[in-house]
């Protein structure tokens, strides 16, 4: 599993939208978002293998709220943990960004 270094914002809902790329046959797990602080957020992940996709996943509310209170985070790294076969990938730092301001 890729996921290369990028700069995503938070919708207003919470969640954010990563870009990843399986580089197995097929990839299944988790995806894990931790911080400065401790775990942003989490989501399940499914995808065929050689496939680019974005992947939405969901932050916990302390997560949104650190988000949202600094602006602008930073060293925040995704770590994929995929079932079969057993492999764990952490991404480059990414960049999570606050929902804009209405």
């Amino acid at each position: 599993m890729r996921v290369s270094r990028q700069t995503a914002r938070l919708t207003s809902y919470g969640t954010v939208f990563l870009r990843m790329r399986c580089m197995h046959p097929r990839c299944r797990g988790a995806v894990i978002l931790t911080g400065p602080s401790s775990e942003f957020g989490r989501s399940d992940l499914l995808m065929r293998g050689g496939r680019t996709r974005r992947v939405e996943v969901s932050l916990s509310p302390p997560g949104a709220a650190y988000v949202r209170r600094h602006r602008r985070v930073t060293n925040v790294y995704a770590t994929v943990l995929l079932t079969h076969p057993d492999t764990l990938s952490t991404s480059e730092p990414l960049t999570i960004l606050a929902p804009r301001r209405r």
